[in-house]
């Protein structure tokens, strides 16, 4: 049996530099995505964040704060470093 996976959505931040923290900045994005999608954070069933240097931060597991900001902490996530 197959299970078939569909990206219904995607979010970008600006680039450049930027006042509010990469949690905060990955949240907007994360929103944006969904909004694209015309769904709610209730139909999501996992979560993939990409970002650069979450460490500098003091956040590299991403995902699941994002998942958990968007009220759904039981959704898995998975956090991909982007750096070259």
């Amino acid at each position: 049996m197959t299970n078939k996976v569909c990206v219904l959505g995607a979010g970008s931040t600006k680039y450049g530099k930027l006042n509010e923290s990469i949690i905060e900045i990955s949240l907007n994005a994360s929103k944006d995505a969904i909004e694209s999608a015309g769904i709610t954070p209730k139909d999501i069933q996992a979560g993939y964040i990409s970002n650069v240097f979450g460490v500098a931060d003091k956040q590299v597991h991403m995902a699941p704060v994002i998942m958990s900001n968007l009220g759904i902490p039981h959704v898995p996530g998975l956090t991909i470093e982007s750096a070259c």
